[in-house]
């Protein structure tokens, strides 16, 4: 993926959005060159026990899939995105609180939660953004994203 990519809520990038297949994504990577990995997470005892799987960009990008459908990305510390308001991995949390007062901390998952379709996650102990999640809407519903019926 591109050095700078503009990371837009609910939506993903400009090359990869949240709306595209499985397929589509190893392809439009492929066609650009990028190297990745898959992983496969078997969700063994879940309910229902759907699998997932995961495509990781070196140190940068992870994309999570589940019934052949995106529901997340996450843009990890050499990504270089940067968030539609200016919020990016580096950045301290005092100044992306600043930027988007709706920030929360999560105490129970360890993140930042924004209402405008965003976490964003800091490294133990510091105060940095180490990583920013987007995600399909369903994610922010239990019943209605593990029903897999998004």
């Amino acid at each position: 993926m591109n050095n700078s990519q503009t990371i837009i809520p609910f939506t993903g990038t400009d090359m990869i959005t949240l709306d595209m297949t499985y397929d589509q994504v190893r392809n439009r990577l492929k066609e650009s060159k990028i190297g990745f990995n898959v992983e496969l997470r078997p969700n063994k005892g879940c309910t229902p026990e759907v699998p997932w799987k995961i495509i990781r960009v070196s140190n940068s990008v992870s994309i999570f899939f589940a019934n052949d459908k995106m529901f997340k990305i996450d843009f990890g510390s050499s990504s270089n995105g940067i968030l539609n308001n200016g919020v990016k991995v580096g950045m301290s949390i005092e100044d992306a609180m600043k930027i988007d007062p709706t920030l929360e901390y999560n105490d129970l998952e360890e993140y930042y939660a924004s209402s405008n379709g965003y976490w964003l996650f800091t490294d133990s102990g510091a105060d940095t953004i180490s990583n920013i999640t987007v995600f399909i809407k369903a994610v922010l519903d239990d019943d209605v994203f593990f029903s897999y019926n998004w």
